[in-house]
């Protein structure tokens, strides 16, 4: 099964193959004719992603998440090349690209762009970027930003927690990175493959659900495993991740049509 993407061309990657290999960048939305849908995500951690868990995105780094810009030329409108600046924490070399760098606060506030690339930092100290598009707004001295990641940067597994958003299920363990990115260099043998967002798809069990047609969430009792939702009896208070199409057997694989992402 390759998943269809721009143009109707099929994916050379199928949804059961993991590769060392990009063959599209990260976030890229694949379809297939009966409605299921996967994005394309990289694992560049010491972790492996486990065929049939949840995944959810990564964390995000506290010292990356409003920070004051350093010099109001940092974001220069019409310039797509721009600076960040964080606090004591590294930013690793490319692990924002194709994620986003948001205005926070102050000049340009509300103002958010995509992010091309950029270089790595040791911390506290400013990373040259480049943007796919133009500032629209320049920034003053007393702006803050914040970086996010794509999504489908560097998931991991769900957490019992419940701290992350749902971003896909694989029908292929994704193999950890022989070794970790850092700020000057790209890790080895960070790996490619398809999350499935949408449509039917088995996942582990965190308890069991004798009905079916019932909400479900991330698993509170084991990491990667979904559960029904019971936070609320009229508005729930986590992700719905979709709704069981088999009844639930705990520890088993069962099927959920997901709607985490169309």
């Amino acid at each position: 099964m390759n998943p269809i993407v721009h143009g109707g061309v099929g994916s050379p990657q199928s949804i059961y193959e993991s590769s060392t290999t990009a063959y599209h960048r990260v976030g890229t939305r694949g379809y297939a004719q009966d409605g299921r849908v996967w994005y394309y995500a990289h694992n560049e951690t010491t972790a492996a992603l486990t065929k049939g868990e949840l995944i959810v995105n990564a964390a995000v780094t506290t010292n990356h998440h409003d920070q004051t810009v350093n010099a109001a030329t940092n974001f220069t409108i019409g310039s797509v090349d721009v600076i960040f600046t964080v606090g004591a924490t590294a930013i690793v070399l490319q692990e924002y690209v194709d994620g986003y760098v948001f205005i926070t606060d102050s000049t340009g506030e509300g103002s958010y762009y995509k992010i091309a690339g950029h270089n790595g930092q040791a911390g506290s100290t400013t990373s040259r970027a480049k943007l796919y598009d133009a500032v629209r707004v320049s920034t003053g001295a007393a702006s803050t930003m914040s970086l996010i990641r794509n999504p489908f940067m560097n998931p991991q597994q769900s957490n019992t927690t419940v701290v992350e958003i749902p971003v896909g299920i694989s029908q292929v363990t994704f193999a950890a990175a022989t070794s970790a990115a850092t700020a000057t260099a790209f890790a080895v043998g960070g790996t490619y493959g398809w999350l499935q967002t949408w449509g039917p798809c088995p996942v582990l069990c965190d308890e069991a659900i004798t009905t079916t047609g019932n909400a479900v969430t991330v698993g509170t009792g084991t990491a990667g495993a979904a559960e029904e939702d019971d936070t609320a009896t009229t508005v729930s208070q986590e992700f719905i991740i979709g709704y069981n199409m088999t009844p639930f057997v705990d520890t088993e694989y069962q099927v959920v049509d997901l709607t985490i992402r169309p």
